[in-house]
């Protein structure tokens, strides 16, 4: 293509007037742009970049190469060739890179030899900076045109500074990486926005008008800056007028856009004005469909109106809309002027059915008051729509329609109280399909009568009230079969739930059962649940994991029956994934709040409680169960409180309060008995069970643990009798019943075998026993008495002290008895106290008795070291074990010659549980779960007291575990500062990064933080403080010269101040 082809308007800087006025923001910026290669400005239309640029490089007296961007630049011969032709406009430009380019025939073979050629030619220009404004880069869309460019911008030579303006993002790859090394310069729409300064500016230096506080501020509210809006207002005032136009205070914002509609509209031609008022019926504007509806004239229109800037905004890939405000202005405009608004939208809902765009067309129909041919389309795309929870959408075309148009139409109805039901609002459901119900046993439809019926069923299903369901599902089937509908798979699953949510599991698998027989594929929910209440866990959480590998179409709340619900409680059940657990309860209670479904919220709730629950939280878990019963009672379902009841139960139970715990389980097992929910009042009756045996009153303990072993077992479960059987044992041992207790035991050992629940005596899981030292004493005599094997007993020789040794490492050495701290007293050879450390230091791990005494005692002969060891091993055993029959040990490990720390659940080390908890925290932040992410981050900076083991800060045995603590706290609070700073509290960002430079005063990011902190808090000084605070750290402790990332950081910050 041959340069003298283009316009050469294509390549001129426009002109501009005396009376720009720059932002401080942009100027602050575009002063800077001989220190960056690349400068991007990004902002829509009407925010003047092109106008701006123009008027600085004229203010400044540059020279610079200038390229008017358009879409037949997307073609590489052309945008080559457009691109050349533009740096030929100055002197000492290249020029042989151009001859080459006019002979070459193959631009894609030879486009890069081309532009090095060019590249080479700049560098062979001495001392002079080269300034190229590409303009409009969003008209680019083809990925060769891009590749060009990247391959221009990494290999710029030092002199060029490219600027490039675009109304869309840029998606050029190498942007992190030059973001990170701060070599470009960003210019954004609030950058190139007016404050209230420059707004009173514009309109002195252009009219001589000094606008009062109060109008400026009415001006900067109405336009929220935007320049062309302010520029229209006040071009429209007139060299004569003395007063503004401000609309009152109270008034809305489209007073203005009224105004300035007003004035737009009588300065265009009469048919341009006829086009913008017809085309307001669109809420989105492009080529395809101006031409449909207006002609060809319809595309040339679109384009004089964008040209314009008349309040239209680029949404990207051609597609354009008008501003709210003036859109609904220009519909008033339209009607009172006799436009035939219905046809237009008649027409447009017709041209967005035969594009297959259903939603726009209903749009239109509904504007055209054409109610049937609307509704026809919303029944056939209402299904898919709510699968994707897009319920809102729904209603908003169903409140659209006139109540007499629903009674002839039960469907709507029926619609209607689906999306009632599914966003928690039970009653308004139940009174859409009793209207459903109504219209179509006037007109004796008896199958629409069994859907209404059916749909009511649902209701009552979604919140586990079983009496009121069955006699709707039993009259609906009864329907369905006298009018020989064989259809009837649905209803006898929902039979099948509803038997299953009553604990009559022959009756549920029975219809479940016909169900199948009929050809009809049981929901994978269904499956889940009925798993889950017959105590085949394992099975359960192989099945939902693998459903959850699979695509996941369908996002409609679906209560408790969400399987990411059933396996969370399936893994506190089970004490595995615990993380996991808390991890897809929350992801189903941030779904439930996106769609509207408190209902579904309150079982994620108490779900969380669950996990919390395990984890002997016990204060986080029953705030979760009140809020599970706050929100139940939100939407008025009792049976939702039934869960989270039996919750609090249990929790009270493990704090050992009986009075409480027996409120909660009387509330809980009223609900349960009124629904009819014997599985669910059978597991608040066991927990009541472990209130009892706590509290030292057996006898109630035991009358709850047989009854409820036998109630379970009777609603077809398998794992719940285990546990009262579990419980069971421990009370006849606890109270030395020893013949019933080896009777049970034995039986207890059967059963954990059978089912494979041994994991109730191996790990921390919901039914299990919290004190751990009693667990361990009981499972010490039932190895004696010869039942539930060595391994599980975790026995030494018939031997366990009875409580948890503690540990806290964390700041200086302190160590628990169970609750009981031991006293400096008891220590009585320091040497003792430091052969613990150094076990704790190398937990895990068996340390050779020669290479203790060598740590001990570095100085002294082998001889006498060893008779020192023994010495020190006995006190530090007699410090753990006080009472421990002759000389063994539980805590203190001996293989042979070598000796260790216990490690599991009986030696709680706070060193782990601060490693778990950080890696946790820093995992959740990872994903983008910031709440989760914040809770145990702070939890872990709660625990570190401070640097590890500080009554040994000078023996190297402890420095490598010193450091690693440290590293974690570091990561720790900078993952809390990320996301104080997210949440825009600067003042926590402030103290957390602080603390970190008390630990590491290199710790660079925390100055990054910082920095961005007081940016936002508007403290510049301060600002420029923590950055000589970096500077002097880095020359101090590391001897290197301060990132120059932040300190571009620091101008940005306060250019932007």
């Amino acid at each position: 293509m041959k340069a003298d082809t283009f316009p050469i308007t294509k390549f001129m800087m426009p002109s501009t007037g005396k009376e720009i006025i720059l932002t401080s923001r942009f100027y602050k910026k575009i002063k800077e742009i001989n220190k960056y290669p690349l400068i991007l400005i990004l902002a829509g239309p009407g925010y003047g970049k092109s106008a701006a640029l123009s008027y600085y490089f004229h203010l400044q007296g540059y020279s610079c190469f200038w390229l008017n961007l358009d879409k037949e630049d997307n073609e590489l011969p052309v945008f080559l060739s457009s691109f050349l032709t533009a740096s030929a406009n100055i002197k000492e430009t290249p020029i042989r890179s151009i001859e080459v380019l006019k002979e070459s025939e193959d631009f894609r073979q030879s486009w890069k030899y081309i532009l090095n050629l060019w590249i080479n030619e700049l560098i062979s220009i001495p001392n002079k900076d080269l300034y190229f404004i590409i303009e409009d880069y969003h008209q680019i869309n083809q990925d060769e045109v891009n590749t060009v460019i990247e391959h221009l911008i990494r290999y710029s030579p030092p002199n060029l500074h490219l600027i490039i303006t675009s109304r869309t993002p840029f998606n050029f790859s190498f942007l992190p990486e030059w973001k990170l090394k701060g070599r470009i310069l960003y210019i954004e729409q609030n950058d190139l926005a007016f404050d209230a300064q420059e707004i009173e500016q514009l309109f002195k230096i252009k009219y001589g008008k000094q606008l009062t506080e109060q109008e400026v501020q009415a001006i900067l509210e109405l336009t929220d800056g935007w320049p062309i809006a302010v520029a229209m207002l006040a071009s429209s005032q007139g060299a004569g007028r003395r007063e503004i136009f401000i609309p009152e205070e109270q008034e809305n914002i489209q007073d203005l856009f009224q105004f300035l509609a007003i004035s737009v509209l009588q300065n265009q031609p009469p048919e341009l004005r006829t086009f913008i008022l017809k085309s307001a019926v669109l809420r989105d504007l492009n080529e395809r469909i101006c031409a449909a509806l207006f002609g060809s004239d319809g595309i040339k229109n679109l384009y004089q109106i964008i040209d314009k800037g008349l309040f239209i905004h680029d949404y990207g890939r051609g597609t354009y809309r008008f501003n709210k405000l003036f859109r609904r202005f220009l519909l008033h405009i339209a009607e009172k002027e006799g436009v035939n608004l219905k046809l237009l939208n008649a027409q447009v809902g017709e041209y967005f059915l035969q594009e297959g765009l259903p939603e726009e067309a209903i749009y239109h129909f509904l504007m055209a008051k054409m109610y049937d041919r609307a509704i026809t389309i919303i029944l056939e795309i209402a299904g898919s729509l709510i699968k994707t929870a897009q319920y809102r959408k729904i209603i908003k075309w169903l409140e659209e329609i006139p109540e007499e148009i629903y009674n002839t139409h039960p469907h709507l109805y029926l619609l209607l109280g689906d999306v009632k039901r599914l966003t928690s609002y039970f009653e308004e459901a139940l009174s859409s399909y009793e209207k459903a119900r109504f219209l179509w046993e006037k007109i004796g439809d008896n199958l629409g009568v069994a859907a209404a019926l059916e749909k009511k069923a649902l209701v009552f299903l979604d919140t586990v009230q079983p009496v009121k369901a069955d006699p709707l599902l039993y009259e609906a089937y009864k329907i369905r079969e006298q009018a020989g509908f064989s259809n009837t798979g649905s209803i006898l699953e929902l039979l099948g739930e509803n038997s299953l949510n009553q604990g009559k599991l022959v009756e549920a698998q029975s219809y479940i059962a016909r169900a199948v027989a009929s050809g009809y594929n049981i929901s994978k929910h269904l499956k889940a649940r009925l798993l889950l209440r017959t105590g085949q866990l394992e099975e359960d959480i192989n099945y939902i994991e693998q459903e959850l590998t699979r695509d996941e179409s369908d996002l409609s709340p679906k209560s408790h029956r969400e399987i990411k619900l059933v396996l969370s409680l399936l893994y506190s059940l089970t004490g595995q994934n615990l993380e996991r657990a808390l991890e897809l309860a929350w992801e189903v209670l941030e779904a439930s709040q996106r769609v509207g479904s408190p209902f579904t919220e309150s079982v994620a709730a108490a779900r969380i409680g669950q996990v919390y629950n395990v984890m002997n939280e016990l204060e986080k878990a029953v705030q979760w169960y009140h809020r599970a019963i706050e929100l139940s009672d939100r939407v008025s379902t009792p049976r939702g409180k039934g869960e989270p009841l039996w919750g609090l139960t249990l929790a009270y139970a493990f704090k050992g309060d009986l009075s409480r715990a027996r409120y909660y389980a009387e509330m809980g097992y009223q609900i349960c008995h009124e629904v009819n929910d014997r599985w669910l009042a059978a597991l608040t009756e066991l927990a009541l069970g472990i209130a009892y045996y706590n509290s030292g009153s057996y006898n109630q303990a035991l009358d709850l643990f047989l009854k409820t072993r036998k109630t379970l077992a009777d609603c077809g479960d398998t794992f719940g009798p285990v546990v009262a059987l579990l419980w069971e044992a421990l009370t006849y041992w606890r109270t030395s019943s020893y013949e019933c207790f080896s009777l049970i035991g034995q039986e207890l050992e059967y059963k954990l075998n059978q089912h494979g629940y041994r994991f109730l005596l191996e790990r921390a899981c919901l039914w299990r026993p919290r004190e751990i030292g009693e667990l361990k004493l009981f499972l010490t005599s039932c190895f004696v008495k010869g039942f539930l094997g060595e391994q599980l007993a975790h026995s030494h020789q018939g031997y366990h002290p009875g409580y948890k040794l503690g540990i806290k490492a964390l700041g200086e050495l302190q160590v628990y008895r169970g609750p009981q701290k031991v006293s400096s007293k008891e220590w009585r050879r320091d040497k003792a106290k430091r052969l613990l450390e150094i076990l704790v230091t190398y937990r895990g791990s068996l340390l050779a008795k020669e290479k203790l005494m060598e740590m001990l005692w570095p100085e002294k002969e082998e001889e006498r070291a060893d008779s020192n060891f023994k010495v020190t091993l006995v006190a530090l055993n007699n410090v753990l074990e006080p009472r421990r029959p002759g000389g063994t040990s539980y805590f203190i490990i001996r293989e042979g010659n070598r000796y260790g720390l216990r490690t599991g659940e009986d030696v709680e080390v706070d060193v782990d549980i601060f490693i778990q908890k950080v890696k946790t925290g820093l995992e959740y932040l990872s994903k983008g779960k910031k709440v989760l992410a914040q809770e145990f981050l702070e939890e872990a900076i709660a625990l570190y007291a401070g640097d590890y083991l500080e009554d040994a800060l000078y023996e190297d045995w402890a420095a490598l575990e010193r450091e690693r603590m440290r590293d974690l706290y570091l990561s720790a609070n900078d993952g809390l500062a990320r996301i104080y700073l997210e949440q825009e509290d600067y003042y926590r960002c402030l103290y957390v990064c602080g603390q970190n430079l008390k630990v590491d005063p290199c710790w660079e990011n925390a100055y990054r933080l910082m920095i961005q902190c007081y940016g936002k808090l508007r403290q510049k000084t301060r600002a420029v403080q923590v950055y000589q605070q970096y500077k002097e750290a880095v020359r101090k402790y590391l001897g290197i010269r301060p990132s120059g990332e932040i300190l571009n950081l620091l101008k940005d910050t306060i250019s932007q101040i």
